[in-house]
């Protein structure tokens, strides 16, 4: 198994909060199989706050004496309430991958699907006759019918001139009013007439279907590809490759560029990259900034929603005070393709005046992150 030099600290408690996993799906590099153990990538924000809740949530920076948990699923109600309590100053700028559940998709995973057709009317009264238009044809003419009041009358435009076809829609990508009543009905019915935030509808599902997370994430790389930008089209073609353990740290650096420590490799066996940033607008002048980049390469890849794509390489923001020895967390950014190329898939990050510091738990990758950010670069221990 090639090592991506140096391995962080595995620290218990303290592992959780900074790298995000505790237990993995394992994989020899270079090898098809995967061990029985679930894969938590990090750095997902919400399993980091589900395990800071299981150590110690008043003891944030330095290691808990209590033997930690390990949580076999997260509750989402319970990481709903740390979520507000931790990081109301939070500026949530695209969604988490999270289905119904509350659990996060992987690529080993499907989800449904649906044939969808719809008129959308500006009020419940125009609704409502459309709905009682369309349901005066016998039930097994009622899609034609729903077809003819499309045309004529949706508010649609986009699917105006189909018959109010919204062709096939995947669950977790739509918007949730609208899903609930997609997949809580009956083929062949009409559903409604009910209120999105687009407007009122009233619905056809012709058909219900499922499809693998694997493919959907495929799909959309595959879509990257033809319409990525000169600054990530490296990063979406090496995402597009199957890893090479001989050659990947070589690539990603390339892609990187200048600046970054590294490589190390983090519990889950992914690859790390750690960088010394030039401090935010607005942020306290006692400051210093280190990113750890992430390569996802160890078991399956997690997906976010609307639209759905896997994540396959992450940047954390940390804030270092020096002179005090705290820590803060600052950002998440996951990315389509590797080395930060791509979409965000996820982006989530704190104003720098609401940045929340704790104590430097010791042995941990937070030292790591204080000794990028504040030792001299000749006197650092070398990686």
């Amino acid at each position: 198994m090639p090592m991506w030099g140096r391995s962080l600290p595995d620290d218990g408690c303290r592992r959780d909060l900074i790298t995000g996993s505790l237990s993995y799906r394992s994989r020899d590099w270079g090898g098809a199989g995967n061990t029985s153990i679930r894969a938590r990538h990090p750095p997902s924000v919400g399993f980091w706050i589900y395990h800071l809740r299981a150590c110690d949530t008043d003891n944030l920076g330095a290691a808990s004496s209590a033997t930690p948990k390990t949580p076999t699923r997260c509750d989402p109600l319970e990481m709903k309430k740390l979520l507000i309590t931790l990081l109301c100053c939070c500026v949530v700028t695209a969604p988490m991958a999270q289905p119904q559940s509350g659990q996060r998709l992987d690529e080993s995973g499907v989800v449904r699907t649906a044939h969808v057709y719809h008129v959308m009317a500006r009020d419940r009264s125009a609704a409502d006759s459309f709905l009682r238009e369309i349901l005066a044809a016998p039930p097994a003419g009622r899609l034609e019918a729903l077809k003819v009041v499309a045309r004529k009358a949706t508010i649609d435009e986009a699917s105006k001139k189909s018959g109010g076809d919204l062709g096939t829609l995947t669950e977790g990508e739509i918007d949730r009013t609208f899903e609930t009543a997609v997949f809580g009905a009956t083929p062949g019915k009409v559903v409604g007439p009910f209120r999105s935030k687009f407007g009122w509808h009233v619905v056809y599902v012709s058909e219900f279907g499922q499809r693998s997370v694997g493919d959907i994430c495929r799909t959309s790389l595959e879509q990257a590809a033809k319409s990525a930008s000169d600054g990530d089209r490296a990063g979406i073609a090496l995402a597009s490759k199957p890893i090479d353990p001989t050659r990947f740290p070589e690539q990603v650096q390339r892609i990187l560029g200048g600046g970054w420590r590294g490589p190390l490799m983090d519990t889950a066996r992914n690859l790390v990259y750690l960088r010394n940033d030039p401090a935010p607008q607005l942020a306290p002048s006692n400051l210093r900034f280190v990113t750890k980049h992430t390569e996802f390469a160890s078991g399956y890849l997690e997906a976010s929603a609307m639209p759905m794509a896997c994540a396959r390489s992450a940047q954390e923001k940390w804030a270092v005070d020096c002179g005090a020895k705290l820590i803060g967390y600052v950002s998440l950014y996951e990315f389509e393709g590797r080395a930060g190329a791509g979409k965000r898939v996820t982006q989530i990050s704190i104003e720098p005046s609401r940045i929340d510091l704790r104590p430097i738990a010791p042995g941990s990758i937070a030292v790591q992150y204080y000794e990028l950010a504040c030792t001299p670069a000749r006197t650092r221990s070398p990686v």
